[in-house]
């Protein structure tokens, strides 16, 4: 049996940004990406030579003339290293400032240019969510294209992926679910990716135990008790990066890029959209073997929608003014542009499956 399995940053953890500074030597020399309100909160008094503020240029997740016009605005500020801290649109485009031999988006993601590594690339991620300060993928959204993209190349992974739990300590509840959900669905399509191992595995179920045990303390303790497992999730969310970054995500992210893309809805929230009905999916037609291993961890699917819901309740699509129409065009769009998360599916999906899939969650 073939098995390959890598983590490519070095990954350190630390209770402060303070600490991060002094041992990375944060300075002169650095660009610093990230977001208003991580900015103001806990950045603003570091010494570092340039900083790029990502909601100056556009608001929500990354978009292509996002992308161009903050690569234009770097371009003007000499740096050795990108410094990216954020959540997932952040570290999105701070990876994408670390490289060049590129000048167009939609090419560079469509694989008809490539990009080369320029500069060094630290990560610190805002959210117990994305796994991105560990994966070599970069998504953005393509307004003209009416969808999203993810590219994977080794010249995004970062040097180095620092987690502060600091840093994610004023996310609001909100928040803080739709990242950790994502998070859980990494962990959860990893573990049931075709390309799966015994390692992979280790940090799948790892993560996967993290999320559910962290969920039913907060149900039981109310909201503010999850300030008592910020470090917890912080390493879940890592561990559930490692995983998807060497096994994959699947039908579940391919199906919830439209979604964001078209509605203008935050990653997490719109990958628990498709959730629990592409996970009833799989359980129909595939509800032994490793899917049945996946309830021993999660739960029976009623009960772990149940415990999602009373945390962070899903809104049917149709409420955002999606239809049947929209359903059979998004399963199109589907499989003509995700087929790099297509290859992951636990089983094989058909346009017509994943179109009964998105008409199940109006």
């Amino acid at each position: 049996m073939h098995m390959s399995f890598r983590v490519v940053p070095k990954i350190t953890q630390f209770a402060t940004w303070a600490e991060v500074v002094s041992s990375y030597a944060v300075g002169g020399s650095d660009l610093l990406i990230t977001s208003r309100i991580i900015y103001d909160t806990f950045l603003k008094e570091t010494p570092v030579g340039s900083v790029i503020i990502v909601e100056d240029f556009g608001t929500g997740e990354p978009t292509e003339d996002m992308i161009m016009a903050i690569r234009a605005a770097a371009a003007k500020k000499p740096y050795d290293r990108v410094v990216a801290v954020g959540g997932g649109s952040v570290i999105d485009i701070g990876k994408l400032l670390a490289t060049g031999g590129w000048d167009d988006c939609q090419l560079l993601f469509q694989k008809k240019q490539t990009a080369t590594r320029e500069k060094q690339l630290l990560i610190l991620p805002t959210t117990c969510g994305t796994g991105s300060e560990v994966t070599n993928i970069s998504v953005s959204a393509f307004p003209k294209l009416g969808t999203k993209i993810g590219l994977a190349d080794d010249v995004l992974f970062a040097d180095d992926a620092v987690l502060c739990a600091e840093l994610i300590s004023t996310l609001p509840m909100k928040v803080f679910m739709h990242s950790s959900i994502d998070a859980l669905i990494h962990a959860i399509e990893s573990y049931l990716s075709p390309k799966a191992n015994a390692i992979t595995s280790l940090f799948s179920e790892s993560a996967i135990k993290t999320f559910v045990a962290g969920y039913r303390y907060i149900l039981t303790n109310g909201a503010e008790s999850r300030k008592a497992l910020l470090g917890d999730f912080i390493l879940a969310s890592t561990e559930a990066g490692i995983a998807f970054s060497n096994a994959g995500c699947g039908l579940i992210h391919a199906m919830s890029y439209p979604i964001g893309g078209n509605y203008h809805l935050p990653h997490g929230a719109s990958n628990y959209e498709v959730m629990m009905a592409a996970l009833r999916y799989y359980e129909k037609k595939a509800p032994g073997g490793r899917f049945a291993s996946l309830l021993v961890l999660t739960g029976p699917l009623d009960e772990l929608e149940a415990l999602i819901d009373a945390l962070a309740p899903r809104a049917p699509m149709s409420s955002y003014g999606m239809s049947d129409r929209e359903a059979h065009d998004f399963a199109l769009d589907v499989e003509k542009n995700q087929q790099r998360l297509l290859a992951n599916c636990y089983v094989p999906t058909s346009v017509a499956e994943m179109e009964a899939i998105y008409k199940a969650i109006l």
